[in-house]
């Protein structure tokens, strides 16, 4: 019996020890696990959704470069043909009346 009760004090240590720290742990465990869920959902909400933003944003791009260059150009001559348009005009009015005149 006295050999039982040696071992019973350091055993009983042990326990005490491990409930001394497992309830803290625990709690952190659970903690963890009441945030972690939710967190969870909106990464995964967030994954969900950005993909097609992303998508939306790389076919934006994929699109806008040639959009733009097209505008670029369009500007880049329509000056010139505006002014063309504004001579012919500015000419055209005096010759016409004069063709009619005539």
């Amino acid at each position: 019996m006295n050999g039982i009760l040696r071992w019973i004090h350091p055993v009983q240590t042990l326990v005490n020890e491990y409930q001394r720290w497992i309830h803290p742990v625990q709690i952190l465990v659970n903690e963890y696990q009441r945030w972690i869920h939710p967190l969870q959902i909106l990464v995964n909400e967030y994954q969900r959704w950005i993909h097609p933003v992303q998508t939306l944003v790389n076919e934006y791009q994929r699109w806008i470069h040639p959009l733009q260059t097209l505008i670029n150009e369009y500007q880049r001559w329509i000056h010139p043909v505006q002014t063309l348009i504004n001579e012919y005009q500015r000419w055209i009015y005096p010759v016409q009346t004069l063709v009619n005149e005539y």
